[in-house]
């Protein structure tokens, strides 16, 4: 996918994508955790911080910047609350069961909200980089462009 976003993108031009993001690898109960959420996620895993931000790049980006969003974010995965509630007085009022995805979905909302306390291990942000040109700088930049990535997390 980076290397067809390069391919398309022009020299110069900012790439810009938000998603949840592991920052290290999950274990114990926190892998059981997140390997639950994905079952009912739209994606299979989430993808790890550190290998986006370096496929990134060797795939002709730099300027690579990263902003962690996660206390803004928040608020927004409280929907799964009302969700679950929801969902399950309906089926239970009517007497109808749940398919397994619709479980699945639901499990995955009531985790999320716990995930996204898990700062250590989970962060919602929003990554940008520039589209270097074919000699690989900055398009327009007098100089070289950095490829250093900025992994500082505004608080």
């Amino acid at each position: 996918m980076l290397a067809e976003a390069a391919r398309i993108l022009k020299p110069g031009a900012r790439l810009a994508t938000a998603d949840g993001f592991l920052v290290k690898q999950a274990r114990g109960v926190r892998k059981r955790m997140v390997d639950t959420i994905t079952n009912g996620w739209a994606l299979p895993c989430f993808p790890d911080l550190a290998c986006f931000t370096e496929a990134l790049e060797s795939n002709g980006f730099a300027d690579v910047q990263v902003e962690d969003l996660s206390w803004k974010m928040g608020p927004c995965a409280l929907h799964g609350v009302p969700l679950l509630a929801y969902t399950l007085a309906k089926r239970w009022f009517s007497g109808e069961g749940m398919e397994p995805l619709e479980k699945a979905h639901l499990r995955s909302c009531a985790l999320g909200i716990l995930l996204g306390t898990q700062h250590s291990l989970f962060r919602y942000c929003m990554v940008t980089a520039t589209r270097l040109s074919a000699s690989g700088c900055h398009a327009g930049a007098a100089e070289a462009g950095s490829s250093r990535v900025d992994m500082s997390f505004a608080g």
